[in-house]
């Protein structure tokens, strides 16, 4: 306990955030501190941290790591060290379960991302992106970072668009038994009780930081996705009814390759093809 109260208020920011999973306001303000924490670091010993990245889960330890450093150039020592080591860990972990759980069972055209209005990357972009773990990791890497993508940026559109599922369904003050519907379209604002593609997009282009069009396409591919995988959105269940998503209330699964494993959302009905592509007319039902 003397080792604790030796602990700046800096230090002690970064140890509450690793020591909170999911805690999205002591993220931000590390985040919003995160020079000042890493000049503190270079004055610390990083001995008192290690133990709370070892107690905290990998996927949070990698969201925590990326809020400290962003592209600024990395400090050394055995925190940052670990905490870059657990954020590499976990995305080669995104990239394979990508390959392993995701792709698996979807449409070859959905794998391929055909009939998606997307816009390739600079070359530079792609570069780089293709040294992300996750890239590296996936099959699918060199494909996606065309058009600025990795398997990680799929995952954080699975969490935003989740996370609107959420907002949404609190917002109309639903139950937890209670669906959300997601729409391939869009709705009037006045009126609004289906999540539209307007919203998921917007949603995708704040979370993953794309431009709107590929941003759209990301969102549109997930929907079509979740038509296989009902667990793609974490914290609910997705069914296809039609053009439509039904998503209900479930428990959060934290294992990727569990969330993301080989099933079908819904079976399609007799004569019915369920993947057939999107139009440039967003507000045209499929």
């Amino acid at each position: 306990m003397a080792t604790e109260a030796r602990i700046s208020p800096l230090a002690e920011l970064l140890r509450s955030a690793l020591l909170n999973p999911g805690d999205l306001q002591l993220l931000a303000s590390l985040r919003s501190s995160a020079g000042s924490v890493l000049d503190e670091l270079e004055r610390l010993d990083d001995d008192p941290f290690l133990d709370a990245v070892e107690a905290s889960n990998p996927e949070w330890v990698a969201t925590v790591y990326e809020a400290l450093v962003g592209e600024q150039e990395l400090p050394h020592g055995e925190l940052i060290d670990a905490l870059f080591e657990a954020r590499c860990t976990e995305d080669r972990e995104i990239g394979l379960a990508f390959d392993q759980a995701l792709c698996v069972s979807l449409p070859a055209a959905l794998k391929r991302w055909e009939g998606f209005e997307l816009v390739e990357n600079s070359s530079g972009d792609r570069a780089r992106l293709l040294q992300e773990p996750s890239a590296r990791a996936s099959e699918h890497g060199e494909n996606l970072v065309r058009f600025g993508m990795t398997p990680k940026t799929v995952l954080i559109a699975t969490e935003a668009m989740a996370g609107l599922a959420d907002r949404f369904s609190r917002r109309l003050r639903l139950s937890d038994r209670d669906p959300v519907w997601m729409v391939n379209r869009f709705e009037d604002e006045a009126d609004q009780r289906h999540i539209d593609m307007k919203l998921m997009s917007n949603e995708v282009a704040l979370a993953a930081e794309l431009p709107q069009p590929n941003a759209a396409a990301l969102a549109r591919w997930c929907f079509e996705a979740a038509r296989y995988k009902p667990r793609l959105f974490n914290g609910f269940r997705a069914s296809c009814n039609g053009g439509e998503l039904e998503l209900t209330r479930r428990p959060p699964v934290q294992n990727l390759y569990d969330r993301w494993a080989s099933e079908f959302a819904a079976r399609p009905s007799a004569g019915v093809e369920p993947y057939c592509g999107f139009h440039r007319d967003m507000g045209r039902d499929i």
